[in-house]
Parts: C-alpha cells; sequence; structure tokens
C-alpha cells in the first residue's frame, strides 16, 4: 500500500512502508493513505504504529556542548523547504494544525437542464443549446469544488431559458399579428 506524509511542511509520497521506516515519522507526522477519507497521525495508523512502537522510530534529538552549555537541536530547524508543486494522487489536501477538511460545500444549485430541454424542443433552438451547455456546467463546476463557477452557470443557463422563452413568445405574436394583418387586407 502506498502513503503520503507531511515532513517539515512537505508533502512526500507515494511511499512503500520499508521507504518511511528511513524517514523521522514520530507518532504525530500527519499520513494520508488511498483507503483514509482525511489526513490523520501516523500512530492512527496501524501499519506505521508498529514502526513507532517498536522503537525504530523516534524523533532523533543533536546534542552539542559548548563551553560547558548543553544546547539541543531539532534536526531542520528554522528550515524552510523550498515548496515544490507536488503531483496529486486524489489524497485531500493537507491543513496544518487540523487532520479535518474545510467546512462542506452548500448544495448544489438547480441545473435547469429539463427546462433548458423544453426551450429547446418548444421555443428557440439556439437559445436553448446555450442553456443546455450552461446547465451541464453546474454539475461539472459543483464537482470540482467551484460553488461560485456552479452558480454563476447556473444564473446563466437560467437567463438563456428566459430569454430564449421571451423570444419564442414575442416571435409568436408578431407573427399572429403579420398573419392577421395580411389576411384583414387580402379581405378588403
Amino acid at each position: 500500500m502506498k502513503y503520503w506524509i507531511m515532513l517539515n511542511g512537505v508533502q512526500l509520497g507515494p511511499l512503500e512502508i520499508s521507504e518511511i521506516k528511513s524517514l523521522p515519522v514520530n507518532a504525530n507526522t500527519p499520513v494520508w493513505c488511498e483507503t483514509m477519507t482525511d489526513w490523520a497521525p501516523a500512530a492512527t495508523v496501524p501499519e506505521l504504529a508498529e514502526i513507532i512502537n517498536n522503537g525504530t522510530r523516534s524523533q532523533p534529538q543533536y546534542q552539542q556542548s559548548y563551553q560547558g552549555q548543553q544546547y539541543q537541536q531539532q534536526p531542520n530547524q528554522g528550515y524552510q523547504p523550498y515548496n515544490q508543486p507536488q503531483m496529486q494522487y486524489n489524497q485531500p489536501q493537507y491543513a496544518p494544525g487540523s487532520y479535518r477538511q474545510s467546512d462542506p460545500m452548500p448544495p448544489m444549485p438547480n441545473t435547469y437542464m429539463a427546462l433548458s430541454i423544453i426551450v429547446t424542443i418548444l421555443c428557440c433552438i439556439i437559445g436553448g443549446i446555450i442553456a443546455i451547455v450552461y446547465s451541464s456546467k453546474v454539475s461539472s463546476c459543483y464537482n470540482m469544488g467551484d460553488y461560485a463557477g456552479a452558480q454563476k452557470a447556473s444564473k446563466t443557463a437560467l437567463g438563456w431559458i428566459i430569454a430564449s422563452a421571451c423570444v419564442s413568445v414575442i416571435g409568436s405574436i408578431l407573427y399572429f399579428f403579420l398573419f392577421l394583418g395580411t389576411a384583414f387586407l387580402q379581405n378588403i
């Protein structure tokens, strides 16, 4: 099984258990694998807890002595690694200080797909097709986590539905009066 871990603010992975043994992983190191829904401390993952509990993994301490004074220093203290873009493997993003993802998204905005199809069939083909395109964008944007984009696509689809229906009604009225006027002029 492949694991991803966070060390010094850098996401590493995918890694095998044998590779993780060689890294400075402690009980609080954030870990994620494909069977997990969110990041969790390494001590809560059974395979990694065995490594930590067997004493094979602890955070190394370095000691220095300078003029009779003892100094303890963590490795890489003060070191800020260059944050290179990491490849994403469908795992949730790690949020420092928390293993939970952000607030859940509100419900998906209305797609108006049925109305778009009805408008396309009964009213205006061009406006209806544009409404169908924006209706399909609503669910796509929402599923990608773009709630603002989903709302915008929903409002745009509704706008095209209303515009298409209005054009159809106005066109029908104009056609009716034109037909009625032509019939009236033929009778004179």
